[in-house]
């Protein structure tokens, strides 16, 4: 797994970042920066199919191997500093899989942070399709097709510089491989089920104008999350908030209150 890692100097806490699909956790600077002014140390991967990662974009062997990743470099940051905790930040399918990961691993992370989480199902917009991804998964695996039907780049952030960015990005890519794709809807299924295993605090945030991820899933996990929970809308902002010069200092300012207020 490709790592990186933002230093503190006087670190109190560490993060790890979980990106999202088709993206890179280099696009996760400026909020790593952030993040390591206010004291904590922040540790990042490239996902299979994904980044600095080698192999084919978009193919995954399981979804498992995710939530693997997560906790193996979580475990890694503990050897590290094992006097510091760890807490987990997800964005979009990164927020799905954070979720696993607190559900499966409930002793690895203080709190986790899911930013507009991937948790609404993607299967009607593709509904004639499923028959013969089906196919495509049993005969061609490492086959990919595109998902940019799904989001135009504008949909992402209000920041037109940050879309331009993600645009001439060459670790971006709209690739999904079958496997990817049943992977992040079965996977979707599993968070909503055992959303009772959860026993650290969360914190979700979404934008209002969020057009890439519909918030009901995220609503939904929500409602059914029984530990110390808390739920922020943020008015106007769309899928990427983190890029968007209007509304990020809200959202760093909100995640990282949110894990200062758990160390």
């Amino acid at each position: 797994m490709f790592i990186r890692r933002w230093f503190s100097l006087d670190a109190k806490a560490n993060v790890v970042i979980c990106h999202g699909i088709g993206e890179h956790s280099g696009r996760y600077d400026g909020f790593a920066s952030y993040l390591n002014r206010r004291g904590f140390g922040v540790f990042a991967g490239d996902f299979a199919g994904h980044g600095m990662q080698a192999g084919t974009r978009g193919f995954i062997k399981s979804f498992d191997d995710f939530t693997s990743a997560v906790k193996e470099l979580a475990d890694g940051v503990k050897k590290v500093q094992s006097d510091l905790p760890v807490f987990l930040f997800g964005h979009s399918m990164g927020g799905l899989i954070a979720a696993r990961v607190v559900e499966e691993y409930p002793n690895t992370f203080k709190a986790v942070a899911l930013s507009a989480p991937h948790l609404f199902s993607a299967k009607d917009s593709v509904k004639k399709l499923l028959p013969l991804i089906s196919v495509i998964r049993r005969i061609a695996p490492k086959a990919t097709f595109s998902s940019s039907s799904r989001f135009t780049p504008s949909d992402l952030s209000h920041n037109e510089r940050a879309v331009q960015r993600y645009i001439e990005d060459p670790y971006v890519h709209d690739r999904v491989s079958p496997n990817l794709f049943f992977g992040l809807e079965e996977s979707i299924e599993m968070a909503m089920a055992n959303a009772g295993k959860i026993k650290v605090p969360v914190f979700i945030v979404y934008g209002s104008a969020d057009r890439v991820v519909d918030p009901v899933g995220a609503q939904e996990l929500y409602e059914k999350i029984e530990t110390e929970k808390k739920i922020l809308e943020i008015l106007g902002g769309k899928h990427e908030m983190f890029a968007d010069e209007e509304r990020k200092s809200q959202f760093f300012g909100a995640i990282s209150t949110f894990f200062s207020e758990h160390i």
